[in-house]
């Protein structure tokens, strides 16, 4: 559900694997700049594991004194030991998203590799932490992509965390493999409505500056922070055209977006 090497996703226009990683001083600049245009919501580690960052916390630090009062991250819940759930709680952290799409341990085993009990030790302690300390925040939701795989454990997956969690999130599953260039999709094919490019923006650790939050995105950069604010970015020619394009059916990247559900 995420492509992260080229011998399994050998059709992606992106480099994989590069070992990146975003520099704080490029993200302080990028928060100060939001912050001047009423930014008030970011989330970490949309293509990645952000606790892997030596620097996560003071990420986090700088968005909260610039005013972002929703801070939100994404991760694999591999690394929320004990003592970084104590420092997730203790941080201006409000949402943690944690993908799982797993109800057992041999489904989860063949999707996403090993550490299912210790992914569980690690929610169940984050869940009961944060209750024992009276917070309310940060909410917790846990997401389930619904695949050929493992469309079977959905309604066990629902019950296992419905009364736990704050959201459960269930998405369709993707065939990341299509190439949005091959001619997959007509211009007949049904559109499904997509609102990403007048909500957000994505910018990757190269300082690729994407029009949405979708892995297709990285097709459409609208810009970098090395040559440009998110300002121009935002308002310029390029984000634009992805706009026009997205209205009229007539981007090739959004139509096989909206159209490569697994389901």
């Amino acid at each position: 559900m995420c492509p992260r090497n080229s011998r399994t996703h050998k059709n992606n226009g992106y480099s994989l694997g590069t070992k990146a990683s975003f520099d704080i001083s490029d993200f302080n600049r990028i928060i100060e700049e939001g912050s001047r245009y009423g930014l008030r919501s970011i989330n970490l580690g949309a293509y990645a594991e952000p606790l892997t960052h030596p620097q996560f916390f003071e990420f986090v630090s700088l968005a909260s004194r610039h005013g972002i009062i929703d801070i939100r991250m994404i991760t694999n819940g591999i690394l929320l030991n004990p003592s970084t759930s104590e420092a997730l709680l203790d941080s201006a952290i409000t949402n943690i998203f944690i993908s799982i799409d797993a109800a057992t341990k041999e489904t989860y085993s063949s999707i996403r590799g090993g550490g299912y009990d210790q992914l569980i030790q690690n929610i169940d302690y984050l869940l009961k932490r944060r209750e024992s300390r009276s917070q309310s925040i940060p909410f917790v939701r846990v997401s389930f992509v619904h695949m050929n795989s493992n469309k079977h454990e959905l309604s066990d997956f629902l019950e296992q965390w419905q009364e736990r969690v704050d959201f459960i999130d269930v998405q369709p599953g993707e065939d990341l493999s299509i190439n949005p260039f091959s001619g997959f999709l007509q211009g007949n094919e049904q559109r499904i409505t997509c609102i990403s490019p007048w909500q957000r923006l994505s910018i990757l650790s190269n300082g690729d500056i994407i029009p949405c939050c979708s892995f297709y995105g990285r097709y459409l950069p609208i810009g970098n922070i090395n040559t440009t604010t998110i300002y121009d970015a935002w308002h310029g020619e390029s984000m634009q055209i992805v706009r026009k394009n997205l209205l009229e059916n007539a981007s090739d990247v959004c139509n096989t977006c909206q159209s490569s559900s697994l389901l």
